[in-house]
């Protein structure tokens, strides 16, 4: 539930109109979000579902998030 909530805030300060050099710059993201499974899980499994979380937030339209948890 955090999680979701510090993926939000960072959207939406993402999606704010930044000024580079004088001109208006707007970005969006796609954010993966996951937990760390048993005790002594490998980073790459880790990442692996953090990936796979990001890009079921690119397949949903983008600029959103989605969270996997541990098998």
């Amino acid at each position: 539930q955090n999680a979701g909530q510090v993926a939000e805030k960072m959207l939406a300060s993402l999606a704010q109109v930044h000024d580079l050099d004088m001109l208006p710059f707007h970005c969006t993201a796609s954010l993966g979000i996951t937990t760390f499974g048993a005790k002594n899980e490998p980073l790459d499994e880790i990442i692996h579902r953090a990936d796979q979380a990001m890009y079921a937030a690119k397949a949903a339209g983008k600029n959103t998030y989605r969270s996997t948890e541990p098998a």
